[in-house]
């Protein structure tokens, strides 16, 4: 196929012009020579030189079945008085045989439907007015402007023969030469014409193209015709197919197999049969014409389940059932049934690789399978964690022992319970492959929950931020507070020993616990009390909390009151000191005991 195109390319770039069906013939039956030999060029070159002009077809034919003299003007002027000579007849074979000219004229006049014009019958002389060469209509003006002949008067006078007069042809014998010319004609045109229109590379061909050009609903629609058995296609389906057989990368070097041999079968490693070529008629009974065929893949079903259907076909207990023929790709049925994992509504999926022989049986079957699912490691330590199958829930953690069918298709999904907030992963979707005691299957969260997730980590961050920040002040603020109490009790201690009021500035003065003490000291409840004077024991800051802007202070209070009589005594007090910040210190507007 290569050379027949190579050869065609040469030829018209060479000629100027497409071959005639004569010289594609000649050419086919030489095995598509892509350069003459040495003699053939070397006789051309001469005959460019001597007549200052390329020869004509007719001139190279003639030249070639002479065997390429390079004596150029011996040939010219052989050619010249040949096309000045009528072929001579002996009287003997007048019955048998007519004239050449008759015949070709009466062949071109049935091919083109008119006479042949001088230029023509010239060109028709070089060969000896033979049929097989009867001119190529798209090329004749080329071929005439570059021929020099002297005019010709076809059939107004008889051409001279030697020692006979020239033949008269009957009717009859006009009708037969004119039939051959034109079967002669057929075959040679029609050779080159029906050999492009055929054979295992036009099929070959078509199919690799629609292939390149990812044509699949063609694809589709030729495998649906071409199936005897009437299997119907997809273009899913026949993208699918085209994939399984490049899948190892070898459909280029299997093609060329089949285009080499049609009988030859393209098969899978399981001996499944994909792919081959099928003769569908012959065109003029000799050229057989190919279609790519497929081969349909055999899905029969069986279970030990008490009930089950698929696609609305019951399926008896351990019972095989036959669901059909199918365009050889992935099929699915829509199952219903019983398992561990609840009512079962699902697909059960015929992969190809179970495929052997062009035959596949879906087993289904209840059997035990472990569930291993695994949450995105940036949620370790997730608590309450909940493992949903089909919906249902089936364990309260990450693995459980199930009943599943084999071949079933199950959606799994959990929810957990991760930075105080609850979350659901997506629903995976999970193959039960005959003879895997395990299912494992890594469960994703969607990005929606992805960023919830982002976001509450983040709030957690800046929260404990901002609690640590609040204690380091806290601690600051104690240190402060205790200072500020320190010096509170001893402005307070003053006060009391001397009658007067010195505590002034550690007090809100608009409050009710200033205006308790501020009587107990000024308006005689001190004297009532015969309180002479108070030593601090203890006096210590035993917890400082903030409630809002302020702060609550827990104070524990110890001190020895000594009365104006002599006597004394020691006093202990819990104290709680609600103070306000006010100027860079505080103000106390508050104080309860218990």
């Amino acid at each position: 196929m290569e050379k027949k195109d190579q050869w065609l390319k040469e030829f018209e770039a060479r000629e100027g012009r497409k071959p005639s069906p004569q010289e594609f013939v000649i050419a086919k039956e030489a095995g598509f020579p892509l350069v003459e030999d040495d003699l053939a060029n070397r006789w051309a070159a001469a005959f460019e030189t001597l007549n200052q002009r390329k020869p004509s077809p007719a001139e190279y034919m003639a030249a070639k079945k002479q065997g390429f003299p390079i004596n150029q003007s011996e040939s010219s002027s052989k050619q010249e008085e040949n096309s000045l000579q009528e072929v001579e007849i002996s009287s003997q074979d007048r019955e048998k045989v007519q004239d050449p000219k008759a015949l070709w004229v009466q062949a071109f006049e049935a091919a083109h439907g008119r006479r042949p014009g001088p230029q023509e019958v010239a060109l028709a002389k070089e060969t000896d007015f033979d049929v097989d060469y009867l001119p190529d209509l798209s090329s004749v003006e080329t071929v005439a402007e570059s021929v020099v002949v002297a005019p010709v008067q076809a059939d107004e006078s008889p051409a001279p023969v030697k020692k006979e007069k020239r033949l008269k042809l009957s009717r009859k014998q006009v009708l037969t030469g004119a039939a051959i010319g034109l079967v002669l004609i057929a075959l040679g045109g029609g050779y080159y014409y029906f050999d492009k229109e055929s054979g295992t590379d036009l099929a070959v061909d078509q199919f690799s193209k629609q292939i390149e050009n990812s044509k699949f609903q063609q694809l589709a629609e030729s495998f649906s015709d071409a199936d005897s058995k009437n299997v119907n296609w997809s273009a899913e389906d026949a993208k699918n197919f085209v994939q399984y057989l490049n899948k190892d990368g070898k459909l280029e070097s299997e093609l060329s197999k089949l285009e080499a041999d049609p009988s030859y079968i393209i098969k899978d490693e399981n001996g499944n049969q994909l792919l081959g070529l099928e003769e569908t008629t012959k065109k003029l009974g000799l050229f057989p014409v190919y279609e790519v065929k497929t081969f349909p893949l055999t899905i029969t079903a069986k279970t030990n389940l008490d009930t089950l259907s698929l696609n609305e076909q019951k399926v008896e207990k351990d019972k095989e059932l036959a669901l059909g023929d199918f365009s050889f790709a992935p099929h699915s049925f829509a199952a219903k049934g019983k398992t561990d994992a609840g009512d079962l509504h699902t697909d059960i999926r015929a992969e190809l690789s179970e495929a052997k022989e062009n035959s596949l049986t879906l087993s289904i079957s209840n059997v035990d399978k472990n569930l291993q699912a695994s949450l995105p490691s940036d949620v370790q330590g997730a608590s309450d964690i909940k493992l949903y199958v089909n919906n249902k829930e089936v364990a309260k953690e990450l693995t459980k022992k199930l009943k599943l069918i084999e071949n079933q298709t199950i959606d799994v999904h959990a929810q957990f319970k991760f930075e105080e907030n609850t979350y659901t992963t997506e629903k995976s979707k999970l193959v039960v492959k005959p003879g895997e005691e395990s299912l494992v299957v890594d469960l994703q969260l969607s990005s929606d929950i992805q960023q919830k997730i982002a976001d509450a980590r983040k709030a957690k961050e800046e929260k404990a931020k901002q609690e640590e920040d609040a204690k380091r002040k806290l601690e600051e603020d104690k240190v402060v507070i205790s200072n500020f109490m320190s010096s509170y009790i001893n402005a307070m201690r003053n006060s009391i020993r001397n009658r007067s009021v010195g505590f002034t500035d550690y007090y809100d003065t608009n409050s009710e616990a200033y205006q308790v003490m501020y009587n107990y000291v000024a308006n005689g409840g001190v004297a009532a009390a015969r309180i002479d004077y108070q030593t601090t024991l203890e006096y210590t800051v035993t917890d400082v909390a903030k409630e809002g802007n302020d702060y609550k202070v827990t104070v524990s209070n110890s001190f020895k009151e000594v009365y104006t009589n002599g006597k004394s005594d020691t006093v202990h007090k819990n104290q709680v000191f609600m103070l306000r910040p006010e100027n860079g210190s505080f103000k106390i507007y508050s104080i309860s005991e218990y």
